[in-house]
Parts: C-alpha cells; sequence; structure tokens
C-alpha cells in the first residue's frame, strides 16, 4: 500500500494554488474571446506597441496557462483646447487617481489637444470616470504586456518596458528571447546562434512575421508552493532575501524558480528599487559553505584518493599559512573516516582531502563542475562564479575553497553542480524554455545538453549514499526523512564577508540542497535565505520547507516510492 503522502500543509499549498489557478483560468478561459477581440481591435485611437508580440505559457501536468500576453489598457489625457474649467477636471480625476496638481495645471493651460496623463488605465476604472465627466478628458486604447499571474515568476518573465529602441524586453525571458517575441515582418534564422539560443533547438527557427509563443519549462502549481513555502520561511526567520530552484536533474529543465523580494511586472514602472529586476538566482554570486563539500569528496573518489573508508585524525582545528580552521564545534573526533565528514559537515575533513588532490587537480575539478563559468540557462544577465582565489599559490585559498568558503558561485551554478553528482556525473545545461511555437504553427522543442562528464557514474553513486545518510541518520535525527523516498541532502552555513575590509561577519547565508528518490531523481531543489534571525544553522532554519516543498513535489508528479 502506498503511504499517504497529502498532508494538512500540502492542502495549504494546494488552497493557494487554487486561488491563483482560478484567476488564470477566468482570464484565459473565460475572458479569451472578450481579449481576443479587444486585442484586435483597429479603431483609429488605437495605438498598439505590443502588435503581434508571442505569447508565454507556464504548463501544469497536463494545460498550460497564460504567464504573458497582451490586453488593451486606456491613456487617459486632456484636449486642453477643450478644456472650459480645469479646476472641475482635476476634481473630477483626482476621485480616481493620485495626480500631481501642477503637473496636470501646466499641461491643462497649453494649447495642446493631447497630453497624457496617466497611462494603463483599465476598462472598469475608465467607465468610471467617463461617468459625468467634464469637457476635456480623453481616452485611447494602447495594448499592453500583461501579466495574469502578476508577481508569479517575475524574475523567469522579466517584462515589456519602454526605452530609447521602443518597447522591448527586460530581463527574464522577455529579454533573452525579444526578439523571438517581437518579430514582425522580418526573417530570423536562429542557426547563426543569436544570443546562445539556437543551442536549444534542434533546428533552425526562421520566422517570416508575428511573433512565436513560448512554453515554459515552469510549472505553475510548483511555482506557487515554492513562492509560498520561500515566503514563509523568509518571514519566520525574518531574512529579507531567499531563492528556491526545482527541477530535473537528468534533464536540466527547470520546474520552478522563486525570489524574494519580488515585484509585479504589470507595474514595473511603480517598482523605487530597480535592483528587484535583478534574478539573484542567476545573477548574484556569494560563498555556498558546506553545500560544496559534497563536490569536494566526488573529486576525491573519482580521482581515487580516497575511498569512503579512507580515514584521517581529526583534531578539530587545523594551522594552514597560520592561519586556524576549525570544524563548525571545533571538536575534535580522532580517527573517523569519510563518511564521518559528510555526516557532520566536517571542515578539516574536507581541507584532508583537498591536500589528498593537489592545488592543480582539486581546481581542475573545480572548474570541469562549471563554477567558473556560466550554465549557459536562458535567461538574461547570468554571472559567472567567482574562482580567481584558486589562482593564488596559498594553500590557505584551496584549504577554505574546499568547504566552500572563498569562491563564490551564483545558486543555479552550484545547483548544475552537485545535480552532476545526482545524475551520475554528467554537467548539464539548464533551460526555462520548453517549446517554441511559430505563427506558422510549428513547433520547436528544447533538448538536453550534456556540458561534460565531470566525474564517474560510480563516484556519484558513492557520494549520493553519503547524502542520504545525512537525511537518515543526521538531520532532525533522522525526522527529515519522507516515508517511502531515499532522500540524499546537504545543508551549508556560510559566513558573509566583510565589506570594508578582510575577514567574516557575524551574518549567515543559510543553504540546502537535496533530491530524490536519490538513486533514480525526478526532483533536485536548492533553496537558501540571507541572514536569517534567531536561528544558527540551515538545518535548523531550512529541513522543514525542504522537506515540504520535496513531499509536495513528489505527490503532486505521483512519482513512485522507492522504499518500502
Amino acid at each position: 500500500m502506498r503511504p499517504a503522502r497529502i498532508n494538512i500543509i500540502q492542502w495549504i499549498f494546494l488552497l493557494v494554488f487554487v486561488v491563483i489557478l482560478g484567476r488564470l483560468v477566468y482570464l484565459q478561459v473565460l475572458h479569451k474571446e472578450q481579449y481576443k477581440a479587444l486585442s484586435h481591435n483597429q479603431q483609429q485611437e488605437q495605438h498598439s506597441p505590443l502588435k503581434e508580440r508571442g505569447r508565454i505559457y507556464f504548463q501544469s501536468k497536463d494545460a498550460l496557462f497564460l504567464a504573458a500576453t497582451e490586453k488593451p489598457f486606456y491613456v487617459l489625457a486632456i484636449n486642453a483646447r477643450a478644456v472650459k474649467d480645469p479646476d472641475r477636471v482635476y476634481a473630477h480625476l483626482s476621485n480616481f487617481f493620485k495626480i500631481d496638481k501642477d503637473v496636470f495645471y501646466k499641461k491643462a493651460l497649453k494649447d495642446d489637444p493631447f497630453e497624457i496623463i496617466l497611462r494603463r488605465v483599465n476598462a472598469e476604472t475608465k467607465a468610471l470616470v467617463e461617468k459625468d465627466a467634464p469637457e476635456g478628458i480623453v481616452f485611447i486604447t494602447e495594448n499592453l504586456r500583461y501579466y495574469p499571474g502578476e508577481s508569479l515568476a517575475a524574475h523567469v518573465l522579466g517584462f515589456v518596458g519602454s526605452g530609447e529602441e521602443g518597447m522591448k524586453g527586460r530581463y527574464g525571458v522577455e529579454q533573452y528571447y525579444d526578439s523571438l517575441l517581437s518579430m514582425n515582418g522580418s526573417a530570423l534564422n536562429m542557426s547563426r546562434n543569436n544570443g546562445g539560443i539556437a543551442s536549444f533547438f534542434k533546428n533552425p527557427i526562421t520566422y517570416k512575421s508575428g511573433g512565436g509563443d513560448l512554453i515554459l519549462t515552469i510549472d505553475i502549481a510548483v511555482q506557487t508552493t515554492a513562492e509560498y513555502i520561500l515566503e514563509q520561511t523568509l518571514q519566520k526567520w525574518e531574512s529579507e532575501r531567499g531563492g528556491i530552484i526545482v527541477l530535473n536533474p537528468t534533464t536540466g529543465r527547470i520546474i520552478a524558480m522563486a525570489a524574494y523580494p519580488t515585484y509585479n511586472p504589470n507595474e514595473y514602472y511603480d517598482t523605487e528599487n530597480v535592483g528587484v529586476f535583478v534574478n539573484p538566482l542567476t545573477q548574484h554570486i556569494f560563498e555556498m559553505g558546506s553545500v560544496f563539500k559534497p563536490i569536494t569528496i566526488a573529486a576525491g573518489i573519482d580521482k581515487g584518493v580516497i575511498t569512503p573508508d579512507t580515514t584521517y585524525f581529526d583534531a578539530g582545528k587545523i594551522e594552514i599559512d597560520d592561519y586556524i580552521i576549525k570544524n563548525f564545534d571545533a571538536k575534535g573526533r580522532g580517527y573517523i573516516d569519510i563518511r564521518q565528514v559528510l555526516l557532520n559537515s566536517l571542515n578539516t575533513g574536507a581541507v584532508f582531502v583537498a591536500q589528498a588532490l593537489g592545488k592543480e587537480t582539486f581546481r581542475e575539478y573545480v572548474r570541469a563542475f562549471g563554477l567558473g563559468e556560466k550554465t549557459g540557462i536562458d535567461l538574461m544577465g547570468e554571472v559567472a562564479g567567482n574562482i580567481q582565489n584558486l589562482n593564488s599559490p596559498r594553500s590557505i585559498e584551496y584549504a577554505t575553497a574546499s568547504f566552500g568558503q572563498g569562491i563564490s558561485v551564483s545558486p543555479i551554478g552550484i545547483t548544475m553542480a552537485l545535480s552532476a553528482v545526482a545524475n551520475g556525473g554528467n554537467l548539464l545545461k539548464p533551460y526555462v524554455v520548453e517549446k517554441i511555437q511559430t505563427p506558422e504553427d510549428k513547433t520547436h522543442h528544447s533538448s538536453m545538453e550534456i556540458k561534460r562528464r565531470v566525474i564517474s557514474e560510480e563516484a556519484a553513486r558513492t557520494v549520493t549514499r553519503m547524502m542520504v545518510d545525512i537525511v537518515d541518520e543526521k538531520l532532525y535525527d533522522g525526522k527529515a526523512a519522507i516515508p517511502g523516498y531515499s532522500v540524499a541532502a546537504k545543508t551549508g552555513t556560510a559566513q558573509v564577508p566583510l565589506k570594508e575590509s578582510r575577514g567574516y561577519s557575524e551574518d549567515f547565508i543559510h543553504s540546502f540542497v537535496g533530491f530524490a528518490p536519490a538513486f533514480d531523481p525526478h526532483v533536485f531543489i536548492y533553496m537558501y535565505i540571507e541572514r536569517p534571525v534567531g536561528v544558527r544553522y540551515a538545518s535548523q532554519s531550512l529541513t522543514e520547507p525542504f522537506r515540504e516543498l520535496m513531499q509536495f513535489v513528489l505527490s503532486y508528479y505521483e512519482i513512485p516510492p522507492d522504499r518500502l
């Protein structure tokens, strides 16, 4: 009999999902014809800066849902020549909008038949304004980009904004695939590898007119649940920033990508801090801490310099280049084997393995895992990791790097590196667009891309077994396990470097990585929070959120248990 896997917390996630799903169904299905008719309205007063821009879709297990489309809005303007009573016009408009009085009167006193007061007015508000409106108020229609899910997956989507070149995609897939989404009367042969897009598709893509539609890999149910769990976790630990990535580690297919703080792309122009547009999961790098240790151990096993049974003497600390490196608890454990290094997250053990590898070999493995390069994900602005410290001859740089300090990596970078452990040793390219639908109804599918083999399958499975032991034996004394499934995981508690000087502050970044079923993984999750309050270790802050999200995804996709 299969274990019951729908618990109270899952019902909460499902309720949140249903609310957002209901909104999307309402907009996409019930009002589909209305929006279609409005978007093709060719009245003389209509302005369509997004004419024929392709749509973007989320998906679920059996349906597609609009993530971005065109929607008619209204520009509110005044015909200054027809305004007989500026005071009355201003008073009337002030009932509905917050309008700068000085700016309004400057425009009202001009001899101009068209002065824009406000953009992006919806149909309901327009109807209210027009009721009993004084002379001189004008509305014109314009089609604008509209995101039915509002802030849902905002960092994946990006937005369409105006600039010197007109309306263009900004950030996310809106910018990365801007040429595909906005094609209008010109041809583009993707075999020329425009912006790196062609590498995701087997055949060249040529458009004769109009824009193509994007079908994302993002699953709306998993995305909604990930965002909900992230928000709850950040609130609990008073953390202002964090993120979650969910993907299939055997294909590189991104299922969810949640980041906070976030924004509503429908109202991007009202965002005070433009830094929120940046996707921290692909565009921020930081020191990862102990989630890096499986990479060090995997390299040592793959190279043959250690085995799980290799022993070393753990004194609790080690001196290198006049620096003292300690375990998290500063305790020594005497002669122990490599299994205990991951199980107890021992810094001295990671240093031991790095020393056994030697500087050059250790550096080669770090590079092979892709930590000094971009992953190639199809999102704008990805940054590469910074592993410059490994160009130094100083031993301390390699020692600290062995447990994830002194080198900086993006969340997507560490996710793909550890996915190589999960999938048997291959470094993959991640992707967020699954299909492109052309105006000619031709479909181009993305495909899995293996960048290179990093470690042997045997080494990967050996490290995976060690990571399963962490869940079964260590985390919450084994209470972090999910009944019916083998789960591999590792936590990381990284110190935040000081900005003005060398050394580290008292702040931490907590990270958690894990995949399941461990030896046939369908789901890989990475999550992190910055500067949590009232909690010291990631095992304390993120174990339960990880477990809840993993349990939901396994249940949602009906992935069979691998343990009886």
